[in-house]
């Protein structure tokens, strides 16, 4: 079938008007601008998430900080020189200070652990206790820090050291200082030392295993030289008038020196010598200076034979009075007094039961006019 001449032209026209279009989309294309790009915005997915920033919980928490104590101090530090160190000499205390000490009779030496500072004025007083030494053929005596009055020598030498203090009496309280020699203390005795050193105590006896058995209780006294009171002249004039007496344990009556006393007058008693027994549970002798036993006793006779002279006082004291119904007062190592009333000096043992007690104690009485 033979197209016809209407369809080729109409097919003609539409080819010729498809190529005039391409060809003014082409020139339009060739001579337009070129368009400004879109900017590339960042997706809400790329942001960072809140949960990669740092948490507050990170920050270097407060205790870390360094504390204040461990801050360098101000106070310069001394650099070491080449000088030698010099010998360091014990404290000394500032105030006076009083110590009391056990000194054991079956020991040797025994320290103290006092130091003692060099220019020191030392003050050694009894306060208790006795012990004994063995006598030839074993006999034993007791006796006190002043140790045995008559002259003495140990039957026993085996298995001895030569005695401490030759010239001291045997069984006497003797002392020194660090290593050096030894002195005789007795109840009482006042020194300045002259070097430092700790203070030893020992029985004044060359052979310990003998039976050496008791102890002495005494009281040390430290005081700075420069707060020692210089002595004060002796004034002329009236002078005190002195007594000696020796108390027996075994007297249950107050015992008389015959030393009369007027209202008023004062006067000093001082221990001289000498130890006392009182009887004790069991029937166990313990020996006692005038200061009588330190602890805390009740006798197994307490009200079987009477009432202490001063309730409240040491077993074993020494006690006295003014005439037979002046106030007792305790004598101990040493007193001052004024007597309140007119009448003799008297003395006793402060025991309710004196059939079982034994020894004597010697005292100084001064009185002034």
């Amino acid at each position: 079938m033979k197209e016809s001449r209407l369809a080729r032209s109409r097919r003609h026209h539409a080819s010729l008007i498809i190529l005039f279009g391409f060809l003014f989309f082409a020139a339009a294309c060739a001579g337009a601008k070129p368009a400004t790009p879109l900017p590339q915005v960042i997706p809400q997915t790329q942001i960072i998430p809140q949960t990669q920033i740092v948490p507050v919980t990170q920050v270097v928490p407060v205790t870390q900080v360094v504390p204040v104590t461990q801050v360098i101090p101000v106070t310069p530090v001394t650099e070491p020189t080449l000088t030698a160190t010099p010998t360091v000499s014990p404290k000394a205390p500032s105030v006076p200070v009083m110590y009391l000490f056990d000194v054991f009779g079956a020991q040797s030496w025994q320290d103290s652990h006092i130091a003692l500072p060099a220019n020191y004025e030392i003050s050694i007083t009894y306060v208790t206790g006795a012990w004994n030494f063995n006598f030839p053929g074993g006999g034993m005596y007791y006796v006190g820090p002043d140790g045995y009055s008559e002259p003495f020598s140990s039957g026993l030498t085996e298995n001895c050291e030569p005695i401490p203090l030759l010239a001291a009496p045997t069984g006497s309280l003797v002392a020194r200082v660090g290593s050096g020699q030894p002195f005789l203390v007795g109840s009482r005795y006042t020194f300045r030392t002259q070097q430092a050193g700790d203070l030893f105590f020992r029985i004044n006896d060359d052979c310990l295993s003998d039976n050496d058995d008791g102890k002495i209780t005494v009281k040390i006294g430290l005081v700075p030289a420069a707060e020692v009171p210089l002595p004060t002249p002796e004034q002329p004039g009236t002078q005190p008038t002195s007594y000696t007496y020796t108390v027996s344990a075994d007297q249950s009556a107050w015992q008389d020196t015959g030393i009369p006393l007027v209202k008023g007058l004062r006067g000093t008693i001082s221990y001289v010598y000498g130890v006392w027994s009182f009887n004790t549970r069991g029937g166990w002798r313990f020996y006692v200076g005038p200061a009588g036993y330190p602890y805390e006793y009740s006798s197994v006779l307490s009200g079987k034979c009477g009432s202490l002279p001063l309730p409240g006082a040491p077993f074993g004291a020494l006690v006295a009075r003014v005439g037979g119904t002046g106030p007792v007062f305790l004598v101990g190592m040493d007193v001052s007094f004024q007597a309140g009333q007119p009448g003799d000096l008297l003395f006793r043992i402060n025991d309710d039961c004196m059939g079982d007690d034994y020894g004597r104690i010697t005292v100084e009485v001064n009185v002034m006019p």
